[in-house]
């Protein structure tokens, strides 16, 4: 994160990064890139930590951002997007005639092959899935996870036997993450247990979802998400919302903040608590535990 977003810096020493350098990038991103408050808000926090450790080293005598400001994060807030039931329905529907549409494209060009005498490509009558994207994106609507912590998993980090999928701290958003470790539900564990019989290598430091181009990490499927939502018709709704309306969900069928939070890796409540007014009912309850205090009788 840090050398992507620094890069203008990575040839200088760190005497010459200054405070006002800091600004005038914080400014410049701000106005030509739009880059939201939270996000620059990240990158500082952990320049920060950078320098600091610099000086508790004394690398350097002092860290030179330390009275830096953080921006109002209010331009990053948005309505948390999440999937009716309808909209489930659609994509789900969608997915499996994705599905179809390629197991008979498989079909009609093994028989174009047969045809010609050629070799015949893999069948996949017998096959769970016809690729990688339907296990990937069931594993996104019950995980929460993030989609470069999906990209980067590998079989170790999947342990059937105690039902934990561990997503590694290298693969998360923040730099002081650590290693997040969540259960797996029934679809999540037929899910992989499934991807995995048909998978080619499932070596323990395999990856489990591989790209078919390069056998090494995906780093894209934008057009499969694109031309899915486009069948399901489903609008405004990103890879990254998945995650939303996993921790929606999870809101909405009366599981407490602090679960979610957990669930969801976030270092601070105050991530968490944008899905508070999914749960009236908790409050609701709250406050009717009060009601013995106060009984009234109807006239």
């Amino acid at each position: 994160m840090i050398s992507r977003a620094f890069a203008d810096f990575m040839d200088l020493h760190a005497q010459e990064i200054t405070l006002l350098k800091i600004e005038q990038w914080r400014g410049e991103r701000r106005k030509q890139k739009n880059t939201k408050g939270a996000s620059l808000n990240r990158y500082t926090t952990a320049l920060k930590a950078i320098f600091n450790w610099a000086v508790k080293r004394d690398i350097l005598g002092s860290n030179p951002i330390a009275k830096l400001e953080n921006f109002s994060e209010k331009d990053s807030e948005k309505k948390i997007r999440f999937l009716t039931i309808a909209e489930r329905e659609r994509l789900l529907m969608a997915l499996d005639a994705r599905e179809g549409r390629i197991r008979q494209e498989r079909e009609n060009h093994n028989q174009w092959l047969q045809e010609r005498n050629l070799p015949l490509m893999p069948d996949m009558k017998n096959v769970p899935f016809a690729d990688y994207f339907k296990p990937m994106i069931l594993l996104c609507l019950n995980t929460g996870a993030r989609r470069n912590a999906i990209f980067s998993l590998r079989w170790e980090d999947i342990d059937f036997e105690g039902r934990r999928v561990t997503l590694r701290a290298d693969a998360a958003k923040s730099i002081n993450a650590k290693d997040q470790y969540i259960q797996m539900n029934k679809t999540v564990y037929n899910t992989l247990s499934l991807w995995k019989q048909q998978s080619m290598d499932t070596s323990s430091d395999a990856l489990v979802f591989p790209s078919p181009k390069t056998n090494g990490k995906l780093n894209n499927c934008g057009s499969a998400w694109d031309n899915l939502l486009k069948e399901a018709n489903i609008q405004n709704f990103r890879w990254h919302d998945m995650r939303h309306d996993f921790a929606s969900q999870l809101v909405i069928n009366g599981i407490d903040l602090n679960t979610v939070r957990d669930l969801l890796g976030h270092a601070d409540l105050k991530m968490t608590l944008r899905y508070a007014h999914l749960a009236p009912h908790v409050t609701q309850k709250a406050v009717e535990t009060l009601d013995f205090l106060t009984q009234v009788s109807a006239s």
